[in-house]
């Protein structure tokens, strides 16, 4: 892909040329990745559309310099047409006449132009630089302000859009360049290949954001397994905070706690030095509780840069669609909204990006309205999943980062294609093809790379069966390590760390749920801790800390889709739901101060539900939780035997005895009247009989 797409008239075109030299002989641009009409390589072929291929060129690349000039500025000059087509980031520098003020460069770059330093690349201390012309190959030269290029360089190196902008360096929290199912995180972009489109189409998008007036909220929305996570967390959040328009903030998700969950809460994350607070986790909790709107003006102040220049603030919100999910913890994640549409309303310009799953963006965006947060303004970026041609990019990338780190790593070309291949023929149609090559990259790098060299011992065959087999092999390791079988991963799984969402997409999907340490091993589930354990050694499961213990999760949904757990996870997918309604049935009934009218099971219903209290599975999760739903089943079941108990009573005063009577005086007909009014009162006003027959 063409980095900088370079936009001159051709009168000019010694500036071009002599700014491309540069690049490649001091900041270590390849020629490829410069595209200049007339250079060898990238530059226009005999007999190709002119036109055509310049705006496409313009359009895909990453950045376009834009050298602005008397000529370039005319309105008429195809310069015009290709700054105007550009979709990624542009930089201008003026030649000639035209000032770095000229109103004529922000009516053509748009409003993000007044947050852009614009130079003059001929003026101020200039220096000859040496070049040879792609058009005959003569030796010629230009004078040009290094240091105004240097800046400009510096700029793209910033926004990550220069080559080696982001490097990797081996760490405890990262020791290998491929991370398996974990998301990447902010510090990790040399290892997050493959969506350099979507990152330009996404800056692009993130500029009408913060020029809106009106939209508060934005959603990247995408399909299970595209690797929306990483994409704003490695792929946006660190070059968002290149960007003179944003401060971002943090990015959190809601389960065990919006606010106060220490691994991914609000309170851990603006703990953050890159925000400068300058205080310990008890002090930002502090401000947090006492004023938090105050609190994030103080962020904003201090980050304005030159005066008056206006900074939004940007809260992530990592998987989003969790947000459906909450029950005991709903009321954290009310006041962290809250909290966000009072400092809204006090002035402060901050927007939340949340990441969400497309089967659950409509949930999503219904549970946001509903805490206040107004449906005109939440938009969504679409994020689609990976195309199956830039595979060899998620392989080759971290390889190449790995190799500037000097950790030695070399992966075939044929081996890289065949995995690629592989990947994407057997999991592209399920949305899994990236994670589970994630997962293969992960225990390639653990099983066959041979280390002192770094070479991996895999031939292009044996990489088909290494991508089909890369779940299940996994998991069977795991069980195999710590002797459990497949029983006892389901009985880990199922219902604590996995969940069925009905109404998620037209057929409902597995998803993952967060489980405290004290729930996940309570009582005779102290067994599954061993097997919990070797889970995590291999990366299928994660575990961390937070205030209240130790928490457990899955470590992608994809796991839950492939064998052995998703066929166990579909086969209980009415369980699941039955259990979800429980739960929420308790809650309502214990937010009514336990009124009868909220007991609404009976029956079938009732019998149900009392069948899943019993079950290995979900009955110890139902008894244990919080919303009380064994005591609201009790309490269902004792007003069923109240109301049949009362029935009885009033079918024995107000018919059986009249007809005993009836027999007893010889009137059989009146009798079967009284039996005939019995049976239709039963079956259609069976609640009338109490004042039919003066009950009390």
């Amino acid at each position: 892909m063409i980095r900088l797409f370079i936009s001159y008239k051709w009168q000019e075109q010694s500036y071009a040329f002599a700014v491309r030299e540069w690049l490649v002989r001091e900041r270590d641009w390849s020629p490829d990745e410069i595209f200049i009409d007339k250079s060898p390589g990238t530059g226009l072929r005999t007999g190709e559309q002119y036109e055509k291929r310049l705006l496409a060129e313009a359009e895909a690349a990453e950045a376009t310099l834009f050298l602005a000039s008397e000529l370039s500025l005319d309105p008429k000059s195809f310069c015009y047409r290709e700054v105007r087509n550009s979709k990624g980031l542009i930089i201008a520098m003026t030649l000639g006449d035209v000032a770095p003020s000229d109103d004529r460069l922000r009516h053509l770059i748009g409003a993000a132009a007044a947050a852009r330093h614009i130079d003059a690349l001929d003026k101020g201390d200039r220096e000859s630089i040496v070049f040879r012309s792609p058009i005959d190959g003569s030796q010629q030269s230009e004078l040009i302000n290094t240091q105004k290029l240097a800046d400009m360089a510096d700029v793209l190196r910033e926004q990550g859009i220069a080559p080696n902008a982001f490097v990797w360096t081996p760490s405890v929290i990262r020791p290998t360049p491929y991370p398996g199912l974990e998301p990447l995180l902010e510090g990790d972009e040399a290892l997050f290949c493959g969506r350099d489109i979507e990152i330009r189409d996404a800056r692009k998008r993130f500029e009408a954001f913060a020029g809106s007036v009106t939209e508060h909220t934005l959603i990247i929305q995408a399909p299970s397994g595209a690797g929306k996570s990483s994409f704003l967390r490695a792929g946006l959040w660190r070059r968002l905070r290149s960007d003179p328009s944003y401060t971002p903030l943090c990015i959190i998700r809601t389960p065990l706690g919006a606010i106060t969950n220490r691994k991914w809460g609000l309170i851990t994350g603006l703990t953050d030095e890159k925000l400068g607070l300058a205080t310990s986790r008890d002090g930002v909790r502090r401000r947090v509780d006492e004023d938090f709107t105050a609190l994030l003006q103080e962020i904003k102040s201090r980050d304005e840069g030159a005066p008056g220049r206006k900074r939004t603030l940007l809260l992530g919100i990592d998987q989003g669609e969790e947000i459906t999910q909450l029950t005991d913890d709903a009321p954290e994640f009310e006041q962290f909204i809250a909290m966000i549409v009072a400092a809204r309303e006090s002035g402060v310009d901050i927007r939340l990006v949340l990441t969400a799953r497309d089967d659950s963006l409509d949930a999503t965006r219904e549970r946001l309205e509903a805490l206040g947060l107004h449906q005109d303004g939440i938009e969504s970026f679409r994020l689609d999943r990976m195309p199956r041609a830039q595979f060899v990019k998620v392989i080759r990338g971290p390889a190449q980062a790995a190799e500037q780190a000097h950790w030695p790593l070399t992966i075939p070309e044929d081996v890289e294609a065949a995995l690629a291949d592989a990947a994407g023929s057997d999991a592209a149609e399920v949305g899994d093809a990236l994670p589970i090559l994630a997962l293969a990259l992960q225990r390639l790098i653990a099983n066959r790379r041979i280390t002192a060299t770094g070479e991996i011992d895999l031939t292009p065959r044996e990489a088909v069966a290494f991508i089909r087999g890369a779940v299940e092999e996994t998991v069977q390791e795991a069980l195999s390590d710590v002797g459990a079988t497949d029983d006892e991963l389901r009985r880990l799984v199922i219902p604590q760390l996995a969940t069925w969402d009905a109404d998620a997409g037209a057929e409902g999907a597995a998803k993952r749920l967060v489980a405290h340490e004290a729930a996940l091993f309570a009582g005779e589930r102290e067994a599954l801790r061993e097997l919990a354990d070797a889970l995590v050694d291999l990366h299928l499961l994660t575990r961390s800390a937070s205030d209240a213990g130790l928490i457990y999760e899955v470590a992608h949904e994809a796991l839950l889709r492939a064998e052995p757990l998703g066929s166990l996870i579909y086969a209980q997918r009415e369980q699941f739901d039955d259990a979800r309604s429980l739960k929420r049935e308790a809650s309502a009934w214990r937010a009514s101060d336990k009124d009868e009218a909220h007991l609404g099971r009976r029956g079938s219903q009732l019998e149900a539900a009392e069948a899943l209290l019993r079950d290995a599975d979900f009955g110890p999760d139902l008894h244990a939780h919080e919303s009380a739903v064994s005591a609201y089943v009790q309490a269902c079941a004792a007003k069923q035997r109240h109301d049949e108990e009362r029935e009885q009573r009033l079918i024995q005063r107000g018919f059986v005895q009249p007809v005993r009577a009836a027999l007893q005086e010889g009137d059989a007909h009146k009798a079967l009247r009284t039996m005939a009014a019995a049976a239709a009162l039963s079956r259609d006003a069976q609640f009338d009989l109490e004042a039919a027959t003066d009950e009390p």
